[in-house]
């Protein structure tokens, strides 16, 4: 987890008239599991221990925590306009990703359908070669495998 270099944890009670500094270290992660920005730092305990916190800043909130920034602090429009333009290119990353994934897909199928062209003419001859009334085992296998051609056709 990277450092926050310029961020400060306050501690005080809720009858105290002040918040006391406690610690300057503080780290984040960038959540993609639980859609999350995290924030992990340690308190001293009471007691003698130390608590360690996390918060998470859910995805929903972004919108509501960067409108403030931007509306607080214009001077950020730099920073804001410079993540937008990180999140558009890995947006085409992975919109490229998809996209050869796809052709992978429709290039296996087509490769698929290729291979069953010698086991559909066999199928379809079986097919016509059994006498009438007694060609139940053909027409099913010859129906599954046009519902599979079909489905693969579907792809490419």
């Amino acid at each position: 987890m990277p450092d926050l270099k310029k961020t400060k944890i306050y501690l005080g009670g809720v009858t105290a008239p002040y918040l006391n500094l406690e610690t300057r270290n503080c780290s984040f992660n960038a959540n993609t599991r639980d859609e999350t920005l995290d924030l992990r730092f340690s308190l001293t305990s009471k007691g003698g221990g130390t608590t360690s916190v996390l918060l998470q800043i859910g995805k929903g909130d972004f919108t509501a925590v960067l409108e403030a920034i931007a509306h607080a602090m214009p001077d950020t429009a730099a920073v804001l306009s410079r993540c937008a333009s990180i999140a558009n290119e890995k947006n085409i990353e992975l919109l490229a990703e998809a996209r050869r994934v796809k052709d992978d897909e429709k290039a296996r199928a087509e490769k698929i359908l290729e291979d069953l062209e010698p086991v559909e003419e066999f199928v379809s001859e079986k097919y016509y070669e059994a006498p009438s009334g007694e060609d139940e085992q053909e027409a099913a296998v010859r129906e599954k495998l046009e519902e599979i051609i079909s489905s693969l056709n579907a792809l490419t």
